[in-house]
């Protein structure tokens, strides 16, 4: 049976690996569709002409490239309301005057943004714009430039139903009047089984950072896996450098023409190495940056990612169980204040 920390593990997994589908299917549907706008690009940096900078995961033109739209795709949000409240806050960012759009004049009449969070932080979402779009500094969440989507996903059942993707719409709308009725259709805009393998192939990371259990899986199935290509042997040592490389060929840019995007980020892979070291899944050596990688890396028979947050919900559990038998310091107990000048004083003056 599954420990609550192995099904939170699994379950951060799952999230981020469906909000990397998202992206990719709103991307996809903006070269299916093209009469809802042009895909201009993902992770570019919008900036203003006192160059302040934004980078949104997703940008779009409409209505002849006069207008622009904004897509902010989150896989988590705070559960705390003051870091919540923070993270609503700053998507206000967005709706300053930026002069390097992807148009013939470099500017827009105005934007509109969608954030897209999972469903289950969609209420508490809701919830605090509701408070929050009484402030006139905050007006923007209550215009008709601003909406959040959410998506569900319904895995296959057998050969009675395919995996599907619905993406629909749960607050506010946006001046994309084709883009919102697709979003309002009975059921959400649909995106197929077909597709939704297809997409799975092809990305593998957004720009916000992804729990370290997905890197660590991805890293095993898809760049560790595949050294040394000599079947007999049972280890090797590799560095963070050639794993970066290869990376690089593995998970290349989201097609910019004038920039990289680089998907998988290098401390994200020095910081899941770390990690697989201190499970022991794979060994450091005496040389800074240079990893020992044993030849199958996993002997577990079990899906990888569960395999794995086992391994982290026993390391989480083992560690506290070793905060619990650390001895607890006891405090001496205070001696009384003793009575000083100025206790005399007052108490003269009380009298």
């Amino acid at each position: 049976m599954m420990s609550a920390y192995q099904q939170d593990c699994i379950k951060e997994y799952r999230r981020y690996a469906d909000t990397v589908t998202i992206l990719s299917a709103i991307y996809e549907l903006f070269q299916r569709k093209k009469e809802i706008g042009k895909y201009t690009g993902i992770e570019i940096k919008l900036k203003t002409k006192d160059n302040i900078e934004v980078e949104p995961d997703l940008i779009a033109l409409y209505d002849n490239e006069t207008k622009g739209l904004l897509f902010e795709i989150k896989w988590s949000l705070p559960e705390n309301p003051t870091f919540l409240q923070s993270e609503i806050e700053e998507l206000g960012k967005y709706y300053k005057n930026f002069n390097n759009w992807r148009n013939t004049t470099g500017i827009v009449t105005y934007q509109d943004l969608i954030l897209i969070c999972h469903i289950d932080d969609v209420k508490r979402v809701v919830n605090m714009i509701e408070i929050l779009c009484k402030k006139p500094e905050l007006s923007f969440l209550s215009s008709n430039h601003f909406s959040i989507c959410s998506w569900t996903i319904t895995p296959s059942k057998g050969g009675e139903r395919e995996e599907e993707l619905r993406i629909f719409k749960v607050y506010g709308k946006t001046s994309n009047q084709l883009f919102d009725d697709l979003l309002e259709e009975p059921g959400g805009l649909l995106i197929p089984k077909k597709i939704l393998q297809y997409l799975r192939f092809k990305f593998f990371f957004i720009k916000q950072k992804p729990p370290i259990q997905y890197t660590i899986t991805i890293l095993i199935q898809h760049i560790l896996s595949g050294f040394p290509e000599d079947p007999g042997e049972k280890s090797y040592e590799i560095d963070v450098d050639t794993l970066y490389k290869r990376s690089e060929i593995f998970f290349p840019s989201w097609r910019e023409y004038d920039r990289r995007t680089i998907q998988l980020k290098r401390r994200w892979i020095v910081e899941s190495l770390n990690l697989m070291a201190d499970l022991k899944i794979i060994s450091r050596t005496s040389i800074s940056g240079w990893w020992k990688i044993p030849k199958p890396i996993f002997r577990k028979k079990r899906d990888i990612k569960e395999a794995l947050c086992r391994e982290i919900s026993k390391d989480k559990e083992k560690q506290m169980k070793k905060d619990l038998k650390k001895p607890t310091r006891i405090l001496a107990k205070a001696e009384p204040r003793k009575e000083g000048p100025l206790d005399k004083y007052f108490k003269k003056q009380s009298v």
